[in-house]
Order: C-alpha cells, then sequence, then structure tokens
C-alpha cells in the first residue's frame, strides 16, 4: 500500500508564513479552470541500474478533478477527485477506490487548484526563486511520513514543470509535465 501512496504523491512533492513562490503558485492556480498536457516519468530504484519510464497525459478540470492516464508502457488511469478521493480505472472504466489516500487527494488537489493549505500542514516548505523559476523543497513534518519520503522538489514558472520525491531507500520519482494548455477563468 505505501508503493501506491508513493506512487501516487509522485505523480504530481514552510511554516505559517508562506514565501512569495508559495503565494505566486496559489495566485496562480486559483485562476486555473482547466489543464491538459503530457508528462514522462522516470522511476530510480537504487538497486536497478536502469530507471523504469513511462509516459502519458494528464487532464485537470476545477470542478472534476485530476485524471492521470499513463499511456506507456502500460495504460493505467487514475483519477483524484475531492468528492471521490483517489480511484483506479480498469480497462472496462470501471473505476477501483484506492482505500487510504484521503490525504494525496488533497495534495493532489492542492497543488492544482491552488489550495495548498494541506501541503504546509504537512511539509515544511523551503522556497527559492529567481528571475524566471521557482523551486519548492519539501520535507515531511511527520515521523510516519519521513519513514518513507526524504524530501519532494518541485519546480516550475508559469506553474509546475517538474516533481522529484526521493524515498528514504534513495528511490525517486521524477515526473516532467510538458506540453501543458492552460484554461484560465475570465476575472
Amino acid at each position: 500500500m505505501i508503493r501506491v501512496l508513493l506512487f501516487a504523491i509522485s505523480l504530481l512533492s514552510c511554516g505559517a508564513n508562506a514565501g512569495a513562490a508559495i503565494e505566486q503558485l496559489a495566485i496562480d492556480a486559483k485562476s486555473i479552470q482547466g489543464i491538459n498536457g503530457k508528462f514522462t516519468q522516470s522511476r530510480h530504484i537504487a538497486i536497478l541500474s536502469t530507471p523504469l519510464r513511462s509516459a502519458g497525459e494528464f487532464r485537470y478540470q476545477r470542478e472534476i478533478g485530476l485524471v492521470w492516464h499513463v499511456s506507456h508502457p502500460v495504460e493505467s488511469t487514475l483519477e483524484i477527485s475531492y468528492d471521490k478521493g483517489l480511484r483506479l480505472v480498469n480497462d472496462d472504466g470501471e473505476a477501483k477506490s484506492v482505500t487510504g489516500a484521503e490525504l494525496l487527494t488533497q495534495l493532489f488537489l492542492g497543488l492544482f487548484s491552488g489550495n495548498l493549505d494541506a501541503l504546509l500542514d504537512i511539509f515544511n516548505i523551503d522556497e527559492h526563486k529567481d528571475e524566471a523559476t521557482w523551486r519548492l523543497h519539501l520535507t515531511p513534518k511527520s515521523d510516519a511520513l519521513r519513514q518513507h519520503i526524504s524530501h519532494i522538489n518541485i519546480v516550475g514558472n508559469n506553474g509546475v514543470n517538474a516533481i522529484t520525491v526521493v524515498e528514504t531507500s534513495g528511490d525517486r520519482n521524477e515526473i516532467h509535465l510538458l506540453e501543458q494548455h492552460i484554461e484560465r477563468s475570465i476575472e
């Protein structure tokens, strides 16, 4: 179960005084109604010389949630929404809930929607910002999460571009979000 949770965290990685990069991410994300794009993912396992690679498409809609579809090497689909949580969709289109994934649902949807309270409650966040790019370095606050995750790095400019989850085992997941098409609300 932990491996499923760690994988789910990777799809997607401060105290009460959030910094400029976090505030900007939240402001930018709140105007987003939808995002479509592609992703590549590399899972580096300490005992393997070659990473496991996958690729696919993702779709986020504020009112519906996030669909993460792996198209290579093996097809699979995850759906994440506030009302239904995290679900694995089979070949027949039937969705099966992943139990114990409430925290992950909050994290994923928090990043895409700009509701970053869940991240601030769960992680210590250090931020770095230069002219074009911001970087967030998240370290778990709880002992239970620290047993599995060393840290998460999130990099972006007009949104999230890359997420790296480093596990305490030395394994890591690297995700790159590509060809993002963002639909913003008109205000």
